[in-house]
């Protein structure tokens, strides 16, 4: 289970800016949009024998973290390799969430709901980014 968001005209501005500038507040972005979304999809998970939430930590077992290799990151893949229940039980009230804030929602689409739950999150390490970008030009 995995997600994907995209910068739309961050490729530009890698074109037209010395990589030297770029290089620790991309991977900075990558990383901190990375936890985020982690931390949030552990808030939402359904809670299983535990392995599912700590499969949401970043080194926990199970995680998937893979960042882009190359001199300037451009993306960040992040999820669990945990294998979760079949759908067809999302439809049965037992296996709705029983408690908290979630109480009777279903639990199936909980972390691919993440990017829009935390877009200002999002949108807030965005601007980060950017300071830091304009940092490194003065």
């Amino acid at each position: 289970m995995t997600m994907s968001v995209t910068i739309e005209g961050l490729e530009e501005v890698i074109k037209k800016t010395d990589p030297k500038i770029l290089r620790k507040p991309l991977r900075t972005f990558f990383t901190n949009a990375g936890l985020e979304t982690l931390r949030e999809g552990a808030i939402h998970a359904p809670v299983d024998t535990s392995r599912l939430r700590s499969s949401l930590l970043k080194g926990g077992a199970s995680n998937i973290w893979e960042m882009d290799s190359s001199p300037l990151p451009m993306w960040l893949k992040v999820g669990t390799g945990v294998q979760s229940y079949p759908k067809i039980l999302d439809t049965d009230p037992r296996y709705h969430y029983r408690r908290g804030p979630f109480r009777g929602a279903p639990t199936m689409g909980f972390f691919s709901n993440v990017p829009g739950i935390i877009k200002n999150r999002y949108a807030a390490l965005v601007g980060e980014l950017k300071k830091a970008i304009a940092k490194g030009w003065h």
